[in-house]
């Protein structure tokens, strides 16, 4: 699964606006070859939604709520479990509602390089954290894990794992690396792209 972020729609209105011969000739679904690997691409928008291995937590690109405290205030005006990315910053909250059920909202901070120069033009990235994010679930229930990098290591798995330069691949790799130990059927890796094995 691949769930479109703002940067990718923003490929799509460029080429629509700006260069409309090229709009459905070229997307991001066709440069990441994601059909011919049997991707499913859920699109960006409002309404983006996609539960996480059958279990009631959503996964969408944008928490339903921005600021600085968007975890808590996404699940005050959804109501439901959801897991994003979008604001760069790693936040994880849990709250009963008044039907008793409890919900969650985790937010998975970032896979890049803050001090990289695309990120120019942000002023304060000072919240910014480098993170990801491991979903297992067991019949309708999920449970999250969110694992900090620093410094390009990770904790995971009980292991210091270190020099992660590019989170997704290595934890592909690691995955395939476990699954050929024990089949692992029911997990998602979640960054700032979500990558899923169901």
């Amino acid at each position: 699964v691949y769930i479109q972020g703002n940067h990718e729609y923003r490929l799509e209105r460029f080429l629509a606006s700006k260069a409309p011969e090229l709009f459905g000739v070229t997307d991001t679904r066709k440069i990441l070859d994601l059909d011919i690997m049997g991707v499913n691409y859920i699109k960006y928008g409002r309404n983006q939604a996609y539960k996480v291995l059958g279990t009631d937590l959503i996964a969408r690109h944008e928490p339903i709520s921005m600021g600085i405290n968007a975890a808590s205030s996404t699940i005050d005006k959804s109501g439901v479990s959801i897991v994003a990315g979008h604001v760069h910053r790693v936040q994880q909250i849990t709250k009963n509602r008044m039907d008793g059920k409890e919900v969650s909202c985790y937010l998975l901070g970032n896979l890049v390089n803050k001090n990289h120069g695309v990120f120019g033009y942000m002023k304060n990235k000072d919240d910014w954290a480098q993170a990801f994010g491991v979903c297992y679930a067991q019949k309708k229930e999920h449970f999250m894990h969110i694992v900090q990098i620093k410094n390009h290591k990770c904790f995971f798995d009980g292991k210091l794992q270190g020099q992660i330069y590019s989170t997704l691949l290595w934890f592909q790799v690691e995955i395939l690396k476990r699954q050929k130990k024990e089949p692992i059927t029911q997990y998602w890796v979640l960054g700032s792209k979500v990558v899923s094995r169901e």
